[in-house]
């Protein structure tokens, strides 16, 4: 039988009920809440995962094929010096063309601040950003 183990680092989800509902009540779907993942293990391809309890800092490690990192929905762009390009959650603002407030400085993706965060979106905004930057740079 297929499994998917989502680890997850809280004791609940931020997401919407209906997801929620379709997450938990999925047999396929094994869910190690307050877990965090250690390390990788394999040789030429991913054998297995060691992952730790935040309950009790016990340790295990479960045997799979793969592994799909997804951190979370927070921007991490705090390494750019201008504050005053962020939103009240740490996303950066720009316009239709992907333009910041700072001339040259454009953003795409999950970093911006937008509505929907998916694939489609991001690869509609890179490439949106593409064409900006270099309209900007023949000017």
């Amino acid at each position: 039988t297929d499994k998917v183990y989502l680890i997850n680092k809280r004791d609940y989800f931020d997401a919407e009920n209906i997801l929620i509902e379709k997450v938990v009540n999925d047999s396929h779907i094994i869910i190690m809440n307050e877990t965090i993942p250690l390390e990788i293990k394999g040789e030429d391809k991913v054998q297995s995962l060691v992952i730790e309890s935040l309950k009790d800092s016990s340790q295990k490690e479960i045997q799979l094929s793969a592994v799909f990192a997804y951190i979370g929905a927070d921007s991490n762009s705090s390494f750019l010096p201008f504050k005053d390009i962020f939103d009240d959650k740490g996303f950066i603002i720009v316009n239709e063309e992907m333009e910041t407030k700072i001339p040259g400085l454009f953003a795409c993706g999950d970093c911006i601040s937008k509505k929907l965060r998916q694939i489609v979106t991001a690869t509609n905004d890179g490439a949106i950003a593409s064409l900006s930057a270099t309209n900007f740079l023949r000017k």
